[in-house]
């Protein structure tokens, strides 16, 4: 988006007149997961009790250790070949790798959830909202590159953009996948919809009645019952 360097190495490979389609939303959405990824794992360690509260399997440990190393191993070749003509080991390629290293951290972050879902048959505890959202934005992410494409009459802004598109059209399929599990699948059960139908931030009212009532003693209520006048029969 901003090194002139990495444009011309996509310009001679795509062309000339080829057209970057990398856009100041798109670093925006970038550092917006960024952040609030951030916050999300500081909560958890927060209120899960402190780093030991991350527990990670072997395998999820094993692959986090892969992909650092890619992605440390590949900017030292890069400067190993920095003298050679054949160019083997280049930034943009660089940032292909990175491109897809997320599109396959995507497709593992939402196939937990779908087992999940399935060895349960239920839904129940998870909320459907934010997939609601991100189907939104998956679209629209895929609709704005192939608008951006068909405007330019130039098509290989998506060979030349794959992780943009491919990252839309991932989210899609799965989002698909949890929307027919949570209305479809394991649509019957009614703590599932009492779920959907509370809002998500209670109202002044309410907060103020379960307020009271948790300052009201435990054997008040009897002892008020106890009180009552006795009606007398004449």
């Amino acid at each position: 988006f901003w090194s002139t360097a990495i444009q011309n190495m996509y310009k001679r490979r795509h062309g000339p007149d080829a057209e970057i389609t990398v856009q100041s939303n798109d670093v925006a959405f970038a550092l917006h997961a960024l952040i609030l990824s951030s916050i999300t794992v500081l909560q958890i360690i927060y209120y899960g009790g402190g780093v030991r509260a991350l527990k990670l399997s072997k395998s999820v440990v094993f692959i986090i250790v892969g992909i650092l190393m890619v992605c440390a191993a590949y900017p030292v070749l890069i400067w190993a070949t920095r003298n050679s003509s054949k160019d083997t080991f280049n930034w943009l390629d660089f940032l292909y790798v990175l491109s897809f290293v997320k599109i396959g951290i995507s497709l593992i972050k939402y196939i937990p959830q779908v087992i999940l879902n399935f060895r349960r048959r239920s839904t129940v505890g998870w909320s459907i909202w934010n997939i609601l959202l991100d189907f939104t934005g998956g679209v629209l992410s895929d609709l704005q590159l192939v608008l951006d494409c068909a405007d330019m009459n130039d098509f290989s802004g998506i060979t030349g953009n794959p992780a943009k598109f491919g990252l839309g059209f991932v989210s899609i399929i799965f989002d698909i996948i949890f929307m027919v599990q949570h209305y479809c699948l394991y649509s019957g059960s009614s703590e599932s919809m009492n779920e959907q139908q509370e809002p998500l931030i209670p109202s002044l009212e309410d907060s103020y009645e379960r307020n009271n009532h948790d300052m009201i003693p435990s054997g008040a209520s009897h002892e008020q019952e106890e009180r009552q006048p006795e009606t007398i029969m004449v």
